[in-house]
């Protein structure tokens, strides 16, 4: 039975209709593989060749060019090809902004048709012509309004495209577009991480440069100091010396502290802008803190005929602090009151503990004062209220200002008040208390008899007078002394001395001429068991670390005084009989 002319069409339609929906998903098929290949591509330009061929099996093409956008802007440059000799590509690789169709497309930023080609005599058409193409479509490769290129497609079958062929190659190109600027934006990415990352080296390289400068810097600055200051207290201490050359010897003696400090101020600073202050802390009792400082300053409160009161009045007087760190507070404090107030004047010490159980540390004086628009700037690095100031009273103006921070880092505050020129300054420290432990050992007291605190040492120092007047003053102190310079001799000292009954302490400096205090320590701690204290010019956290972990028990800054020393041979004499 014969099919009707009405089902024939019907059969014929839906034959149509099918194949147009095969078509369809042939192409929603590329589309999908294309983007999922530019966008797994580190590289997408160099899979063009490989998309190329997949397309034209489906379209019909021969001939595609993917010009890029020369990074000044000023031209299009060849990137990849299809369908075309080497010698051709190799005469068009570069083309001019609005020259033929790319150049055209780029400066216009408008995809282009162009029809019929071979019918064609216009200037534009004139290289495709040459080529035998028939049809040509170009589209701009644009990303954010960004040109990145032009990417064009020709086909020598046929003298035009049918319009949703046209707009399966504007969809691919502005995937290309897209890859092509994601990988972009990926390099960018990696080279500004590669820069970053060159520039953190170089800073870290700086950085520990300039540490090691410090360091280097503070060893060559305080090591020279250490016999003055010694040989200067000797001198005091010693009765036959002449009444009028005492205040010589003390202002000798209170230079060279002052030269310390400043180089303790300045490395302080450094930690402070790098973040690396580190507190040892402990359980500690201010009031024995503070009787340390004002010792300290006694010196120069008998110099400027200032009389100091002070009032411990806290019953709870118990913190959780770096000892050394805490009193250093409190002898800035001191100290800058003593130095800014007029010869007769007074200072005020006083303690008292607040309602909510704190304790407050007050240091006022009848000095100078600060003007009100001073006061706000009273704690940043190098401010001393003016210059004038700095003139008449010296110094950098670096106490106030590590001094809260730390008190910062002890969880406290530090603040001042003053009513102005002439009329005095008060500082005020607070702090949380804790309960009284029930052992109080004062900070350095020696817990061993006072004969076994006489002790037999090895003092190894290369810096000759360091080492002479080190030795003269341990030995005054009762102690028995070896010196050696050199590892090799320190060695063989200790060796020596075994048949003598051994020593009982090291005293060692940290750079030695055939190598480090840091090497020896160890060896001596494995072969005979000994403690010992580091005293080294390297006074940086970093130092003290490298000491700590050596074996040394404690490190000492040179110039060290003979009561520090003193408390620190204490100190480590009763961790030994412990």
């Amino acid at each position: 039975m014969q099919q009707s002319s009405h089902e024939q069409a019907e059969g014929s339609a839906a034959s149509g209709a099918a194949e147009t929906a095969q078509l369809q998903a042939r192409r929603l098929a590329l589309l999908s593989k294309v983007a999922a290949q530019l966008l797994l591509h580190e590289r997408p330009e160099e899979l063009l060749n490989g998309l190329f061929e997949e397309i034209s099996a489906q379209l019909g093409l021969e001939v595609y060019f993917n010009f890029l956008l020369a990074p000044c802007g000023d031209y299009l440059f060849l990137g990849s090809y299809a369908g075309v000799s080497e010698a051709l590509a190799s005469s068009i690789q570069r083309l001019e902004l609005g020259q033929a169709v790319c150049g055209t497309v780029a400066r216009e930023r408008q995809p282009q048709v162009v029809e019929n080609v071979q019918d064609r005599s216009d200037e534009l058409t004139t290289l495709i012509r040459s080529l035998g193409i028939t049809a040509y479509v170009c589209h701009p490769l644009l990303a954010r309004d960004r040109l990145l290129g032009t990417l064009s497609f020709g086909t020598r079958q046929r003298p035009s495209f049918e319009p949703d062929e046209v707009e399966l190659m504007r969809t691919v190109c502005d995937q290309v577009a897209a890859a092509l600027e994601r990988a972009r934006l990926i390099s960018e990415l990696v080279e500004k991480g590669r820069e970053a990352q060159e520039a953190r080296a170089a800073a870290e390289t700086a950085s520990r440069t300039k540490d090691e400068f410090l360091a280097t810097l503070s060893h060559e600055l305080r090591t020279p100091l250490t016999p003055v200051l010694l040989a200067v207290q000797k001198l005091g201490s010693d009765p036959r010396l002449p009444l009028e050359l005492r205040p010589e010897l003390e202002r000798m003696r209170r230079n060279v502290e002052v030269e310390a400090r400043l180089i303790d101020d300045l490395l302080d600073l450094t930690r402070i802008a790098r973040g690396k202050i580190q507190l040892h802390s402990e359980v500690v009792d201010v009031h024995g803190l503070l009787a340390h400082a004002v010792e300290i300053c006694e010196a120069d409160l008998a110099r400027k005929g200032i009389r100091l009161h002070f009032e411990p009045r806290a019953g709870e007087s118990w913190v959780w602090g770096d000892p050394a760190r805490l009193e250093q507070i409190f002898w800035n404090l001191l100290s800058n009151g003593i130095k800014f107030t007029d010869p007769g004047g007074e200072v005020f010490l006083r303690t008292e503990n607040e309602p909510d159980g704190g304790l407050r540390v007050e240091v006022a004086d009848t000095g100078v004062g600060i003007d009100p628009e001073a006061l706000p700037r009273i704690f940043e690095a190098f401010e001393q209220g003016s210059a004038q100031m700095t003139r008449r009273f010296g110094g950098l103006g670096l106490g106030l200002a590590i001094s809260k921070t730390l008190a910062d880092l002890h969880g406290g505050s530090i603040e001042a008040r003053s009513e102005g020129r002439g009329r005095g300054t008060t500082f005020t420290v607070r702090l949380r208390t804790l309960s009284r432990p029930k052992e109080e050992t004062a900070p350095g007291e020696c817990r061993c008899p006072a004969a076994s605190c006489r002790s037999h040492i090895l003092l190894v120092e290369d810096h000759a007078d360091t080492a002479d007047a080190l030795a003269e003053l341990l030995r005054l102190a009762g102690h028995r002394v070896i010196v050696a310079g050199t590892i090799e001799q320190a060695l063989a000292r200790a060796q020596e001395a075994q048949e003598d009954g051994g020593i009982d302490l090291v005293i060692s400096d940290l750079g030695l001429p055939d190598g480090s205090g840091l090497d020896l320590m160890p060896r001596l701690r494995s072969l005979y068991g000994l403690k010992g204290i580091a005293l080294s010019g390297y006074g940086m956290d970093e130092d003290l670390q490298r000491s700590r972990e050596a074996g040394f028990e404690l490190h000492l800054t040179k110039p060290v005084s003979p009561q520090r020393l003193t408390e620190a041979i204490s100190r480590v004499s009763a961790i030994s009989e412990q």
